[in-house]
């Protein structure tokens, strides 16, 4: 005889569990003597669905931050020569060099601090919007072009015409700002178009593709006209 009395066992319809994320952030220079910077290791209490058919975590449905812990980190810097700069990046070291002055100043660093969003040294002299340097190519220095970007922006020691700026190497986010330099070239305006000279470049292009078209309005009628052909099947 069946137990009508019996209780079906409670399906979960999600799962919580705590996630921890760790980032370094408020890098700061101190002159030549201090690289700061703080480890922030944040908790979230994350609730996510399961998936009815196979009971597993997969979308999320909240994410709560429950607690965080701030580290301050410091890491002195020390002159250096080019030659120790060799050795620290043929070991695997990760790495932080300043150069101010024509001189170099070294410390290690843990290898998962990005230098990309911020802002020790000043603004990165040879990509600063609107004020490009005319050498960043890959060409050659009789050509316009800059020893640096042939040799894929690393060893910032070899090059005497940087006189400011830092690199990192050796970590998962490597990195290579210049502030100032020598050979830097900035680039001449770009040149405005009118919207009559667009039209014009954009009838030129269309005319490539399209012999018999004599203006933009009739280079938008082909389109569609093609589109409404490609929905019928016809691939012309």
């Amino acid at each position: 005889m069946m137990n009508t009395n019996a209780t079906t066992p409670k399906t979960e319809k999600f799962k919580t569990t705590n996630e921890v994320s760790i980032s370094t952030k408020n890098i700061v220079l101190e002159g030549v003597k201090t690289l700061r910077a703080e480890k922030i290791t944040t908790t979230f209490k994350v609730v996510r669905e399961l998936h009815p058919k196979t009971n597993q975590p997969f979308k999320v449905v909240s994410k709560e931050q429950v607690d965080e812990k701030v580290e301050p980190l410091n890491f002195p810097l020390t002159e250096v020569t080019p030659e120790k700069l060799a050795n620290y990046r043929k070991k695997g070291v990760s790495s932080f060099v300043l150069k101010v002055d024509g001189k170099l100043y070294y410390t290690a660093i843990p290898d998962d601090i990005s230098f990309f969003s911020s802002n020790i040294l000043g603004a990165h002299q040879c990509a600063v919007a609107s004020h490009e340097c005319h050498r960043l190519s890959a060409a050659s220095d009789e050509e316009g072009g800059c020893e640096k970007v042939r040799n894929f922006s690393n060893n910032i020691e070899r090059y005497p015409w940087i006189t400011e700026g830092y690199e990192t190497f050796n970590t998962k986010h490597d990195s290579f700002v210049v502030v100032n330099c020598l050979h830097y070239e900035k680039c001449p305006p770009r040149k405005t178009r009118t919207t009559a000279e667009i039209n014009k470049a954009k009838l030129s292009l269309a005319q490539f593709v399209w012999d018999d078209v004599e203006t933009l309005a009739k280079v938008r009628a082909k389109k569609e006209k093609n589109k409404s052909n490609i929905g019928k099947g016809d691939y012309w």
